[in-house]
């Protein structure tokens, strides 16, 4: 495993640029994800995003509201670096995933609730 210095939140916000006009963000720290793919969650794409090697152990990292995925570039590889296969995706509406799919009525927002689960395919070791 490689060795990996912990960063504070003061080194992580000071690595931090914000471009407004260009609507982008860059952290210094930040490591984009070594695999990208989708899976369909009954009707809805998902954005899924891997760290680490394929033959480490799975570590499942879910983001909240308001947020995504990419949220994890600069935890997901420290970790990953530790020994972790991370895995996390985008929530429906969120980041890169669909908004809408067969699963919801746009017009009630009803969920149907034999739905609720849903399994992203990981090959094991």
């Amino acid at each position: 495993m490689n060795e990996v210095s912990a960063l504070t939140m003061a080194e992580v916000a000071a690595a931090t640029t914000i471009d407004l006009a260009a609507g982008t963000v860059h952290v210094a720290h930040a490591v984009a994800p070594l695999r990208q793919y989708s899976v369909d969650a009954h009707g809805v794409r998902l954005a899924v995003y891997e760290w680490g090697s394929i033959d480490d152990p799975v570590l499942i990292l879910i983001h909240g509201g308001l947020d995504f995925a990419r949220t994890y570039d600069v935890f997901a590889p420290l970790l990953a670096a530790r020994g972790w296969r991370v895995v996390s995706w985008d929530q429906r509406c969120h980041g890169d995933s669909d908004i809408w799919g067969s699963a919801w009525s746009r017009g009630s927002g009803e969920q149907s609730s034999h739905r609720n689960a849903v399994v992203i395919p990981m090959p094991l070791a």
